[in-house]
């Protein structure tokens, strides 16, 4: 495993406030984390781009791009706050709009709601593993699935791992408005600190960044992030 470090993130999903993430940001006095601004229009990016000029925020190593968003917005984030990767869903989903060809050599592409395949990473640097997305596939085929056989061991072999998600598994499936896959047991909102403990099978496939994809404050997530750096050391 190579040495990973955890990242706080402020999301934007339906349930997450991301404009109080930004206050928390100057209280807490956050100069590192990773953002997902995947469910804001072009609108409020540049709304976020604003108010994050005002925090303490220094660094953010790792973007969950759209695939709306312009080259403009991923070279003033490599500029000025040095991201290194950035991950994006499979084309076969949501297809680039803009001309982002200049950054794909930084730009990881995420397993979500299929397995991945050797054309959906094919002009990507490789591949963003989410890892609740891939134990929640595996649990939903069920105690007989053999997951040592998972075509996902394939091609991380074949392409490197640049940065990866964590979110929460609980062993009731999601119920959530909007989830097509009722057989999906991972959750953006966290409960309780086990429900992260499915990640001592995967410390040995943890990237350069495993950014937190939870709709949970800052705050926990500060609490969240030693916890998961305590199973990493304690391995």
């Amino acid at each position: 495993m190579v040495k990973c470090k955890i990242l706080v993130s402020l999301t934007t999903t339906y349930k997450s406030n991301w404009r109080a993430k930004i206050d928390e940001i100057k209280k807490f006095n956050i100069e590192e984390l990773a953002i997902f601004p995947t469910c804001l229009g072009i609108d409020e990016r540049i709304e976020l781009y604003e108010l994050l000029v005002g925090t303490p925020v220094k660094n953010i190593p790792h973007v969950h791009i759209r695939n709306d968003m312009e080259p403009w917005e991923l070279e003033m984030l490599a500029e000025k706050y040095s991201t290194q990767v950035f991950n994006t869903h499979p084309e076969v989903a949501r297809p680039l709009i803009n001309d982002l060809s200049r950054f794909k050599d930084r730009i990881y592409v995420e397993n979500v709601e299929k397995y991945l395949e050797e054309k959906d990473i094919d002009g990507f640097a490789g591949i963003c593993l989410d890892f609740s997305h891939w134990e929640s596939f595996n649990l939903a085929k069920g105690d007989t699935y053999d997951s040592l056989k998972d075509p996902i061991f394939g091609l991380i072999e074949k392409y490197p791992v640049g940065c990866s998600h964590i979110s929460a598994i609980r062993t009731i499936p999601s119920e959530e408005e909007g989830v097509h896959d009722r057989h999906r047991f991972s959750y953006h909102m966290l409960e309780t600190l086990d429900e992260l403990d499915y990640m001592k099978k995967y410390l040995k496939y943890l990237p350069g960044y495993a950014s937190i994809e939870l709709e949970n404050s800052l705050e926990e997530q500060l609490k969240i992030k030693i916890y998961l750096e305590e199973l990493i050391n304690n391995q």
